[in-house]
């Protein structure tokens, strides 16, 4: 039996798929799962940040730097903050929030004053880089003070992992690699994604520049 030609022309045109065509197919496939591979990493990231945070919430974020010589932590409970005293035998608290007349700064001067510390305050940007004035100030307090300290911020994790950075590399004698451990993920410091806590890493990262890119940068700020 005879085939018809136009029968025969469009099983050839049914065979002859483009492989263009098939490839396409192929890398919207590989695309899609891609796209699910990124998407199961990015919700996994976040539920470890939210883990974190939620973690540093519920404990108060309490770390030691140096046992026996400095311990970080965030804005403690009256209740919790004397407990930390008495196990930990703190001597000075170095609280970088500033916030005179706030109830818990009160409460914190309070538990200083029923246990004898010292009691020193300074108010801190998580958001901008101190100046030196503030820094000589701090490394001062962290040589002459009393010990243990306690330093403390907030959350306990950019003001508190700046000042604990500072406290290793340049009283403790530890190298800026292990200093800026301090400023962490670990104890919730978080300077990505245009997060403005970065301000801290650079502030660490000038403060232990090498003084003759210090002066140079010196130089560029005067010029520009």
């Amino acid at each position: 039996m005879p085939v018809c030609h136009a029968t025969v022309s469009a099983m050839r045109s049914a065979a002859a798929i483009p492989s263009s065509r098939k490839q396409g197919g192929r890398w919207m496939k590989q695309l899609r799962l891609i796209t699910v591979c990124v998407t199961s990493v990015f919700v996994v990231w976040i539920g470890i940040l939210m883990a974190n945070l939620a973690y540093i919430h519920l404990t108060g974020n309490i770390h030691t730097v140096e046992a026996g010589r400095l311990y970080r932590s965030g804005t403690l409970s009256a209740g919790r903050l004397e407990r930390l005293v008495e196990t930990a035998g703190i001597r000075t608290i170095l609280n970088l929030r500033g916030d005179e007349g706030r109830p818990w700064y009160e409460a914190e001067r309070a538990v200083a004053r029923r246990h004898g510390l010292d009691f020193l305050s300074f108010h801190l940007s998580a958001k901008h880089a101190p100046d030196m004035n503030t820094v000589e100030e701090l490394l001062f307090v962290l040589k002459t003070a009393p010990k243990p300290i306690l330093v403390h911020c907030r959350s306990g994790s950019d003001r508190a992992g700046l000042v604990s950075a500072l406290y290793e590399r340049f009283v403790a004698g530890k190298s800026v690699s292990e200093a800026e451990r301090q400023l962490s993920f670990l104890y919730g410091h978080f300077p990505w994604l245009g997060s403005r806590t970065v301000a801290m890493d650079e502030a660490f990262a000038q403060i232990t520049a090498p003084p003759k890119i210090r002066e140079e940068e010196s130089v560029q700020v005067a010029a520009d």
